[in-house]
């Protein structure tokens, strides 16, 4: 298995991308990507796609097709040699990260790919802003698996109000904070910190979720990640519900029965207004009690990776 980790510009902004295939020099030749099939991956919030590291060999090694992981603009460290655009709505924002995921599909993918979208909470709405708005983009997905879907008022939510006081009152300390562990602590040191914290909410210690937690300690990523939630909160509101009536024969969407951001009376909300359209939308509640933050253990990366190759084999008939 090949993987590349690379930063690309993307709609003016340096993003991170993991790529998982055979052949992985196509981004070197300034090519587009150019094969038959493809898996894209648009994460939640936080969007550091290193998070995703371990869903992702799972994917991989199980499935044998090409992988790219896209990050959010602004929520990775930038590396030396590239400079940090200025922090604003159109570059970080809700609305920019839709353009930013759409430019990076027109720009780096031949259009004669077809392509499968897995979206992760938000990523979920983003995927159907995609589909409705870019006809160029929805000609090239044959499905789109949403995985906790976060398309339906979450700021009316435990996990969104929660959010809402904390970038209302805690914003400003958190940011004093991480300036502070910036510049007197070291890589090393904030991993433990990570590890930790952790260990102190009964998670696992997976390396990819350490090395992204610590990443997003850089003020720079803290600002992106909450001007994106903050949006969020505003924007989403009620399911857009023409959207998934179009694509419903292609949407498998996954929900949980204990998800702070999607609870469960959201999809009995859907099941209800979708009643006449059983026999084409795939939607599930069976996640069980896993946590919407799936990522960070290990059995739950197996039973979601599980769930998702078993849709890519039964519509790629694999």
């Amino acid at each position: 298995m090949k993987t590349e980790m690379k930063f690309i510009q993307v709609n003016h902004v340096p993003t991170k991308i993991l790529v998982y295939d055979d052949e992985i020099g196509w981004l070197d030749r300034n090519e587009k990507f150019n094969k038959k099939q493809l898996i894209l991956m648009i994460s939640g919030n936080p969007g550091e796609i290193e998070y995703y590291t371990d869903y992702f060999s799972t994917l991989y090694l199980e499935m044998k097709i090409p992988l790219i992981g896209l990050s959010h603009a602004g929520h990775n460290c930038i590396p030396a040699g590239y400079s940090r655009p200025q922090m604003n709505s159109q570059l970080f924002g809700l609305e920019a990260q839709i353009v930013h995921k759409a430019q990076f599909i027109q720009n780096h993918i031949e259009p004669s790919t077809r392509i499968i979208l897995i979206g992760h909470s938000i990523g979920c709405y983003i995927i159907l802003e995609l589909l409705d708005r870019y006809s160029d983009i929805a000609k090239m997905v044959d499905h789109s698996i949403l995985l906790y879907p976060t398309i339906d008022s979450i700021g009316d939510t435990k996990s969104g109000r929660l959010t809402h006081f904390f970038i209302k009152f805690l914003l400003y300390p958190v940011l004093a904070l991480a300036y502070l562990f910036n510049s007197i602590l070291s890589s090393e040191r904030k991993e433990q910190l990570i590890k930790a914290y952790l260990l102190l909410n009964g998670n696992e210690c997976l390396d990819s979720v350490v090395r992204s937690a610590t990443n997003l300690l850089d003020p720079y990523c803290v600002r992106a990640v909450t001007m994106m939630a903050s949006e969020e909160l505003v924007q989403v509101l009620e399911p857009k519900l023409n959207i998934i009536e179009a694509n419903a024969s292609n949407l498998s969407m996954f929900y949980s029965e204990s998800d702070p951001w999607a609870p469960v009376d959201r999809y009995h909300k859907l099941r209800r207004k979708f009643e006449n359209f059983q026999d084409k939308l795939d939607i599930r509640l069976c996640l069980g009690q896993m946590e919407h933050a799936f990522i960070l253990e290990s059995d739950s990366v197996c039973k979601v990776s599980q769930l998702t190759c078993d849709v890519i084999k039964n519509k790629w008939k694999l």
